[in-house]
């Protein structure tokens, strides 16, 4: 095992998506959702690995229709830009989602950065509360599978029997992260496509120590 800050797992998080062909913005989503669970003691290395794998399978469609229930929602990628979406339109989501963690943390995220109440459902179970100060979350079921983000005013709307079974979460997560190195290392493997290739030229023009550097 490996132990991780916050801005390391950004950091690789954000680099591997890019990798896979991403748009800047969706790939610092996902490294801040990345880095949002690990500070939170969260799985979040095996969804990220699972989601990269997809995207890099499928790049024509990964930021297509992801919108689509009938396309499941790659949540690494794009759980916080599904927050957004369901926030300004003030309604809700509900479809299949690929690693729903990261799901949760964009809901999260967005809640707090803009005030905001959001909550998760699974098949009418109520899975998680998000507002700007309080998160209330299950610590199960979080498996890929359909789940529903919804944008609420009156906490009445919420399935109520429930509620008391979701665990208060730290507004701002700061632990370190502990992860399998190989696990580690195969993301790694996606971060490295975004690197700039050496060559002789560009050491001659300053990239790198260059060839008379022996120290």
């Amino acid at each position: 095992m490996i132990s991780l800050s916050q801005n390391e797992i950004r950091s690789e998080c954000e680099k591997a998506l890019r990798g896979t062909g991403q748009p800047w913005g969706i790939a610092r989503d996902g490294g801040t959702m990345a880095s949002w669970l690990g500070g939170m003691g969260l799985p979040f290395l095996g969804g990220i690995n699972r989601a990269i794998e997809k995207l890099a399978q499928h790049q024509e469609d990964g930021g297509k229709s992801f919108l689509d229930p009938l396309s499941p929602l790659v949540a690494p990628a794009f759980g916080l830009v599904l927050a957004e979406q369901v926030a300004a339109k003030g309604d809700r989501w509900t479809g299949q989602v690929i690693a729903p963690r990261y799901l949760l943390a964009g809901a999260a995220i967005l809640a707090r950065e803009q005030g905001i109440r959001l909550a998760i459902l699974s098949r009418g179970r109520l899975l998680a509360i998000a507002n700007a100060d309080q998160l209330h979350a299950a610590d199960d079921i979080w498996q890929d599978g359909e789940f529903t983000l919804m944008h609420f005013h009156r906490e009445k709307d919420l399935p109520q029997e429930e509620r008391q079974n979701l665990a208060l979460f730290p507004a701002y997560p700061d632990m370190p992260a502990s992860v399998p190195e190989t696990c580690w290392q195969r993301l790694g493997a996606y971060a490295k496509e975004t690197y700039v290739p050496e060559t002789e030229e560009k050491r001659a023009r300053g990239a790198g120590a260059g060839n008379i550097d022996n120290s």
